[in-house]
């Protein structure tokens, strides 16, 4: 039987895990950017602010989408994804999603 030193193998697993986060949330930020952007002249001060906001909310809702497949990829590493975990993250996820497009307007 092959055994493995759980302290030799967590730097490794949460690196993976990072790596995950960071793919999706950089995709996920592109085409949020993509499908939101305006093409509105950068002359006009108030433009730009715009283009600063939506940029951040932009930001901010991959961030929050992008942690929950790492989420239930977490949960199902550890046989513990159940149908009512799946809700529960997608619910969550649709509700911290919802709090950043009203807070961060």
């Amino acid at each position: 039987m092959n055994m493995t030193d759980p302290t030799e193998s967590v730097a490794s697993i949460l690196t993976a895990f990072i790596l995950v986060y960071l793919l999706i949330a950089s995709c996920l930020y592109i085409l949020i950017d993509l499908f939101t952007r305006k093409n509105i002249p950068i002359e006009d001060e108030a433009a730009t602010t715009q283009a600063v906001v939506r940029r951040r909310r932009a930001y901010y809702l991959a961030s929050i989408i992008a942690f929950a497949p790492v989420c239930l990829l977490a949960m199902q590493s550890l046989n513990q994804l159940k149908l009512l975990d799946l809700v529960l993250v997608v619910s969550l996820t649709a509700l911290a999603g919802f709090y950043v497009l009203k807070r961060a307007a």
